[in-house]
């Protein structure tokens, strides 16, 4: 039996979310690896699905819930995009990571797929990666349904082996150019799962290049820091921000950087940075 398989990687680069009425649109690239008859076959209901309406985005510490609109590409899964990341490319590395496959019964599960995933999902693991899920896409001929497994078998298999305490992460969908009268709820059920984890992942992000920026703040006493990259870092959080729309949050980001700037100066005057 010939399983057919796909890494899907959504990733964000030089972020470009610009306002639109009463929304923000928010732009990532996506990714595609092995064969790609699956992928092909299903992407552009995937990319239509999701940008087609707008999504609540309820961010992290109680701020104000936004709503926007996802619009994505796909680019291949590679595990260059991980161990490239710095502090200068932080924000152009992967955001969200999905497994797409084509799986008919548990034998081409156990002779293929599961070590394609187990090995997926180990360098994902490796750059402590949580944002992350696992699509079976159905695309069995219902004519020979009596002759094959149930796909949630093989559904139940992946969850136990990979997904035990994030049993959500894992799902199958009908393919809607199989099975379009049949598959509109599954598959309204798999773009608001995978918009959900997107967003996750994109606040995840945020909060991770917030935290950076923290910790190089509180190296500015050192006789070795350099506000002129400092300032860069935290630049970027502004324009992220302010593409985002929350145009509140980024002017802090410039008085806070106007502050520290000045307490920098009066530090250097009085000699207090650290030797």
């Amino acid at each position: 039996m010939e399983v057919d398989f796909i890494l899907i990687q959504i990733i964000y680069s030089d972020v470009n979310i610009h306002q639109e009425s009463h929304f923000e649109k928010l732009h990532c690239r996506d990714s595609n690896a092995g064969n790609e008859d699956l992928f092909l076959s299903i992407k552009g209901n995937i990319l239509n699905s999701i940008s087609s309406d707008t999504v609540e985005w309820r961010r992290s510490y109680s701020r104000p819930v936004k709503s926007v609109r996802l619009k994505v590409s796909f680019v291949p899964f590679s595990a260059d995009n991980l161990f490239s990341c710095t502090y200068e490319n932080l924000i152009k590395q992967p955001v969200f990571h999905v497994y797409i496959n084509e799986c008919a019964d548990m034998d081409a599960y156990k002779l293929s797929l599961k070590d394609d995933i187990d090995s997926w999902l180990k360098v994902l693991n490796q750059h402590n990666i949580q944002d992350w899920m696992i699509v079976l896409v159905d695309t069995y001929d219902s004519k020979k349904a009596s002759k094959i497994i149930p796909r949630t078998t093989v559904l139940d298999k992946i969850r136990n082996d990979f997904a035990i305490k994030h049993g959500d992460r894992c799902l199958s969908v009908l393919n809607p150019t199989k099975f379009e009268s049949r598959s509109a709820e599954s598959w309204k059920g798999f773009i608001s799962r995978i918009q959900h984890f997107l967003l996750v992942a994109y606040d995840r992000q945020l909060i991770n290049f917030q935290e950076i920026i923290r910790e190089q703040r509180e190296c500015r006493n050192k006789k070795n820091w350099s506000f002129c990259k400092y300032f860069i870092l935290q630049e970027k959080l502004a324009f992220i921000l302010e593409m985002l729309g929350i145009y509140d949050e980024a002017l802090v980001q410039y008085d806070e950087l106007d502050a520290l700037f000045t307490q920098f100066i009066l530090n250097c005057d009085v000699g207090e940075l650290e030797t």
